[in-house]
């Protein structure tokens, strides 16, 4: 009698073990190795928690920009520090200057396609011109740049490295100094290009770069400087 007994107590655990174990949450650190009795117990576990109505499977609302293929085209905003060589040469006093000039760019822009961005913006600097009178004047420079830019990815690096092509115009203009007193007023178009390289910040939306960049004016007018410049700057980009 104590023998059947016994083999009762010993069942009735095994029993219940083999049946709970049945829905017991399988390894999902091995996933890769599963093979199709770990999918079939898997498969048990999810069917346990919805046929009891505690369904383990939670629907997320996800955000429609999070969405691939989303209509909405990334924007973003960045500054960057500046530093140029200018040269000048007036047509009619032949007078060629050489400045230096430093300072900032604040831009705006969106992506046209993913290997396409557009942007504009304002960038200031400062340099020193000469005067009618031989006196040395500091002016501030400012420029609209009008910009296309196509970050290519090199072959063999990471996708989140772009060597960078750009090219546009940009309108110059002067304060600080009438422009009748300046052998050299810088005031006009110019076209514009550039080379450079990007990274992107890890697992963020801020990228940073270098970038060499020139461009130069031929203006029509005979009261207008000719000019060009070649420089480089290092920009902040976030996308938003």
């Amino acid at each position: 009698m104590w023998k059947k007994l016994l083999h009762a107590f010993l069942f009735i655990p095994g029993l219940l073990y083999t049946g709970l174990s049945g829905f017991a949450m399988p390894d999902l650190k091995q996933q890769k190795g599963w093979g199709p009795g770990e999918k079939k117990a898997f498969l048990r576990f999810l069917e346990s928690g919805a046929s009891s109505g505690r369904s383990r499977i939670r629907y997320v609302p996800v955000n429609s920009s999070m969405v691939p293929g989303s209509s909405r085209r990334p924007l973003f905003v960045g500054t960057s520090l500046v530093y140029e060589k200018l040269f000048s040469a007036g047509k009619d006093t032949n007078v060629r200057e050489t400045a230096s000039q430093a300072g900032g760019r604040f831009v705006l822009g969106g992506h046209i396609y993913s290997w396409l961005r557009l942007f504009s913006g304002l960038t200031y600097t400062q340099m020193n011109r000469k005067t009618l009178d031989q006196k040395t004047q500091n002016v501030r420079h400012f420029q609209v740049p009008l910009l296309i830019e196509a970050p290519l990815i090199p072959l063999g690096t990471s996708h989140t490295n772009y060597l960078l092509i750009r090219g546009g115009a940009s309108y110059h203009w002067l304060r600080g100094a009438e422009k009748d007193d300046l052998f050299n007023p810088v005031e006009d178009w110019d076209i514009r290009f550039g080379v450079g390289y990007e990274w992107q910040i890890y697992n963020s939306r801020f990228r940073y770069n270098i970038v060499l960049e020139g461009y130069e004016a031929r203006p029509v007018s005979e009261n207008r400087s000719e000019f060009s410049s070649f420089g480089v700057n290092f920009g902040l980009i976030l996308t938003i």
